[in-house]
């Protein structure tokens, strides 16, 4: 396992909002969704958004892209973003740093 340095990820923590983007590789089905939460709920003090309701609204930004993420996290502090990368590498999990979703582009959906 890696070990970060909290003080060198301080930029990464001013990203409002991570999400767990399911690839088309990845065939995740809602009980592997809710466990991924209920994991990160244990190790996350920011928000966790696992439910459908929040994965819908942060599938899209200005774009006419639209991918369904496994989650989102709103993490609350530099150690949040530490425990949310390394969980992401051991469970093999993609993750995208999310800013205010207003891209035209599709670059906030992946």
């Amino acid at each position: 396992m890696r070990v970060f340095d909290v003080t060198k990820v301080r930029s990464i923590a001013r990203c409002p909002k991570f999400q767990y983007i399911q690839n088309k590789g990845m065939n995740l089905n809602q009980n592997q969704i809710n466990k991924i939460g209920k994991d990160l709920q244990s190790k996350i003090k920011g928000t966790i958004l696992f439910d459908d309701f929040s994965r819908g609204r942060y599938s899209t930004d200005a774009s006419i892209y639209q991918i369904k993420p496994i989650g989102v996290v709103l993490p609350k502090d530099n150690y949040d973003v530490v425990s949310l990368v390394e969980y992401s590498q051991k469970h093999d999990l993609p993750l995208l740093a999310r800013g205010g979703g207003s891209s035209q582009c599709g670059q906030t959906v992946g």
